[in-house]
């Protein structure tokens, strides 16, 4: 067996293993003719005398090609063939048939029916062999690739899962286990407020209201956690779910708000997504209210429509909530969606930084996506894309 260097398109590991080559021919001075012609770096040319001991060679290995002679005593070409193709590891490999009959129509409708790639008659020339060969060679080359890259995508894929689904408990626990501390101090620091307001100096009172403050804040926090790391281990089987009535309860649930900012919402005609509700009016509502939040001069007007997207078999809808509030700029679309992030001082605007990275978790357990598009002072369009239901789908409303 030979190693070599492999051309550029070629991936370094498959180069590090041979590529097999089966010939079978019960003379041997034909064997040895045709593996002198084949021979080339990282080739490994196995010879068999005879159908028997090429099925055995193929229970060990696998190869990209089989140069298989027709005129042998015992188990003939076809035979062996035969058994090739019954075997489901090697089914598929390519079988270029040998004869020296020439033209014989028999011969060659009887191999391309037992499943021939090619057919070759003797005298074989050098130049045809070495081109039919080198091609499955490179097929075997680029399924090899193929089949590593997918195993590895696998794996890489598990440990991602694995990554993520330790990522969402540590969250959770963390999150947990933060509250008893947290309500302590800020029940504490209430207690202070309350007794001794007024009795201490005044930057002591600031202290105290900073404390407060920052417990709130820390509140708010460890609940975005908690709400974040649910979304995947708390959530619900996905079934129908009608967008219509998860809207109108979103903005039944947001009416005060609503009101107080003078916003005004519309809606168009939505439709029924395979969804979990509880999320998706979640997501609703999120959306909505970073909306109103970040109105601009004017009472905010905010308008929500949905669309079919993409072909009509996948079944899915593309939802877009626009707004005319102060804007972002587009350097920073991508930036919003991140754990933490705020473009604005806490001054400014209040928040904790994960109400649009639950949104963007929330869309990615559905199998869609979202994105926005916005420029300052001209207000945002938050599009998300998320699956319906199709008819062969059977769920309960």
């Amino acid at each position: 067996m030979r190693e070599h260097s492999a051309d550029n398109n070629t991936n370094q590991e498959i180069d590090k293993e041979p590529i097999n080559i089966l010939l079978v021919d019960d003379q041997a001075e034909n064997l040895l003719a045709t593996a002198e012609l084949l021979e080339a770096p990282g080739y490994n040319i196995v010879q068999a005398r005879s159908g028997s001991e090429a099925l055995r060679y193929l229970l060990k290995m696998d190869f990209a090609v089989i140069l298989l002679d027709i005129q042998m005593p015992g188990m003939n070409g076809f035979e062996t063939a035969t058994r090739i193709r019954e075997r489901l590891k090697t089914k598929n490999t390519p079988i270029i048939f040998v004869t020296a009959m020439e033209n014989n129509a028999e011969y060659i409708e009887k191999g391309y029916s037992l499943g021939a790639v090619d057919y070759l008659t003797k005298p074989i020339v050098p130049s045809f062999l070495k081109t039919k060969v080198s091609v499955f060679v490179e097929l075997h080359r680029m399924r090899v690739l193929e089949t590593q890259a997918k195993e590895k995508l696998a794996v890489m894929t598990k440990e991602l899962a694995r990554s993520n689904d330790e990522l969402e408990q540590f969250a959770y626990a963390a999150s947990h286990d933060l509250q008893e501390p947290l309500r302590n101090i800020k029940g504490f620091a209430e207690l202070l407020a309350k007794r001794y307001k007024g009795r201490l100096d005044d930057q002591a009172d600031e202290f105290i209201t900073f404390i407060t403050e920052g417990a709130d804040r820390m509140r708010n926090l460890i609940t975005g956690l908690l709400a974040y790391s649910r979304i995947t281990t708390q959530g619900k089987p996905l079934q129908a779910v009608d967008c219509n009535r998860l809207m109108e309860d979103t903005l039944n649930m947001i009416q005060k708000t609503q009101e107080d900012a003078r916003a005004v919402i519309t809606f168009d005609q939505l439709p029924t997504l395979k969804a979990d509700a509880v999320q998706i009016k979640q997501l609703f509502q999120n959306l909505i209210l970073n909306a109103i939040k970040f109105k601009g001069r004017n009472p905010p007007v905010i308008h929500i429509t949905a669309e079919p997207s993409g072909e009509p078999s996948e079944k899915t809808w593309l939802f877009s909530f626009s707004d005319n509030g102060i804007g972002i700029d587009p350097d920073q679309t991508e930036r919003i969606f991140r754990m933490f992030q705020r473009l604005h001082k806490r001054e400014a605007y209040q928040g904790d930084g994960l109400g649009l990275t639950i949104c963007k978790k929330i869309v990615e357990r559905h199998g869609g996506r979202i994105w926005v598009e916005s420029e300052r002072g001209k207000g945002s369009t938050f599009y998300v894309t998320l699956p319906g239901v199709s008819a062969s789908d059977t769920y309960r409303l």
